[in-house]
């Protein structure tokens, strides 16, 4: 069972909960400004007289949650009476509800063995760089040719036309669909194990060519581009719930996905360097803002270890490197649209606990670790018991095996 966490309060205090150990029942649950609650009444939600909007699903892959779906919007047609007092607070509470429950815009045409299809009721963009569209054939998922010819499976030929390299057989079905875009904004941290090929799901949608996403392999972040770095260390975006790695995952490569609220200022990719001063694009400095990778591997501000471990600010539009670039090493350059609550660099530590300077909410996914450099997994399975460590207090973690003390931990806790 995965393992969840809730945080409820009890006497007072925030308590983090593991679904996967306990149960708990809520008479009522409260919902956003609108105060919409939530409760149980003779084994129906009952959702206090607001409209709630739930697209009809159409995949039959769905047929379970689409069945469910119904069930409750036979329940919510049932309430109808809207006085004028609160008909501005349904109306934004079906809203929102719509926006959370809204199914992807799909459509399913079935092959005369053809190559190309044509949709009447859904419309994307036509311009092939523009992965706003999801195609499948049968249960396959299919890779556009973002340069518009056919040299992947297949192309946009206008906003309601798609067009295959190859003949579809006869009778297959083949879909599109487009991702439910509000569900793309959330923020999530996902590790993901035991995949080979070259398709990676993130489990949860992103927002495609915003610098949203951050994809690490085995801890070490990679690097979006067909050009930079080794074929190791590339991937590229292929969908809003999917990333195909230059080289094929195996079976033990651990990924990871974080995917950030709010999009970077900018996320600079350098390479072919000999300097140790490095010019990049204007940031604040002192505010823990600006991130810097080299290879992959997070580097520290406060001079710990070798040269190639760490860097300093010295300009608003240059950073110092503790030894000089070699040409055949890539630099990212990631600056957060918002300052971290706290960032932390701490080494000279051994033993099971590593202990923080600031605090942080028990459950959060927003405190990221890394040991020298590597992306640490908030796990008990995931990786090695070297990668891993688990919440346990505000102000510690207890990690999965000992740190020595020549390790190098970097503790960023976002703030949204």
């Amino acid at each position: 069972m995965t393992d969840r966490r809730i945080i409820v309060t009890e006497n007072g205090k925030q308590v983090p909960k593991q679904s996967a150990s306990e149960q708990w029942d809520f008479q009522s649950v409260r919902i956003g400004a609108s105060n919409l609650e939530i409760s149980e009444s003779a084994g129906l939600f009952d959702f206090n007289s607001k409209r709630i909007k739930i697209a009809d699903g159409v995949a039959s892959d769905e047929a379970s949650s689409r069945g469910q779906l119904d069930t409750l919007q036979t329940q919510v047609d049932t309430i109808e009476a809207e006085s004028a007092s609160n008909a501005g607070s349904s109306d934004a509470v079906n809203d929102a509800f719509g926006l959370l429950f809204a199914r992807p815009e799909e459509e399913a045409l079935t092959s005369s063995g053809q190559t190309i299809f044509n949709f009447t009721s859904i419309i994307f963009s036509r311009d092939n760089t523009v992965i706003d569209l999801d195609i499948f054939e049968g249960d396959r998922w299919k890779r556009v040719d973002i340069t518009g010819g056919l040299g992947k499976d297949f192309r946009k030929n206008s906003e309601t036309q798609v067009e295959f390299a190859y003949t579809v057989p006869n009778g297959v079905v083949v879909t599109a669909r487009k991702p439910n875009p509000f569900l793309s904004r959330l923020h999530f941290i996902q590790y993901k194990v035991s995949i080979i090929g070259d398709i990676i799901s993130t489990a949860k949608p992103y927002t495609m060519g915003t610098d949203q996403l951050g994809v690490y392999k085995n801890g070490v972040c990679l690097v979006n581009s067909t050009t930079i770095g080794e074929a190791d260390d590339r991937y590229q975006e292929a969908t809003p719930m999917t990333v195909y790695p230059e080289s094929a995952s195996l079976l033990t490569d651990v990924w990871g996905f974080l995917h950030k609220n709010i999009a970077p200022i900018y996320k600079s990719i350098q390479d072919g360097l000999s300097t140790s001063v490095i010019t990049v694009p204007s940031y604040t400095m002192s505010v823990d803002r600006l991130l810097v990778f080299r290879d992959g591997y997070l580097l520290n501000k406060s001079s710990y270890g070798v040269g190639n471990e760490y860097f300093s600010e010295t300009s608003e539009t240059s950073i110092t490197l503790g030894a000089v670039a070699v040409a055949s090493e890539y630099y990212i350059f990631e600056y957060l649209a918002e300052a971290p609550t706290w960032s932390e660099d701490i080494t000279d530590v051994t033993g099971g606990t590593l202990t923080f300077s600031g605090s942080y909410t028990l459950g959060t996914d927003r405190l990221l670790l890394y040991k020298n450099g590597k992306l640490m997994y908030d796990s008990t399975t995931v990786g090695t018991a070297a990668e891993r460590y688990q919440q346990n207090n505000p102000t510690s973690v207890t990690l999965g095996a000992a740190a020595i003390a020549s390790d190098i931990f970097t503790a960023i806790l976002l703030s949204n």
